[in-house]
């Protein structure tokens, strides 16, 4: 499974419909669709799958898809 597919998994569990997970474009505002507990909710998901620490000012880098992949690659590599 792909870095997307798990995001997108995580997505229809448990903030958006299986439908809506699997129509969103990967540039699509996910802040149109999440409000903000659902926001800190895949905030403390990605933090805790993905062992990453999201600063404060990196929350705005997770507004799509596209942008979530390149934050959680950039901060996956600079620990290895």
């Amino acid at each position: 499974m792909t870095l997307e597919d798990e995001l997108r998994q995580a997505l229809a569990e448990r903030f958006l419909s299986p439908a809506e997970a699997a129509q969103l474009g990967r540039t699509d505002d996910l802040f149109e669709r999440l409000d903000s507990v659902q926001v800190l909710r895949l905030v403390a998901h990605i933090e805790k799958k993905y062992r990453v620490q999201v600063e404060d000012h990196e929350i705005g880098q997770l507004a799509t898809l596209d942008q979530t992949l390149a934050l959680l690659k950039r901060k996956r590599t600079s620990f290895t």
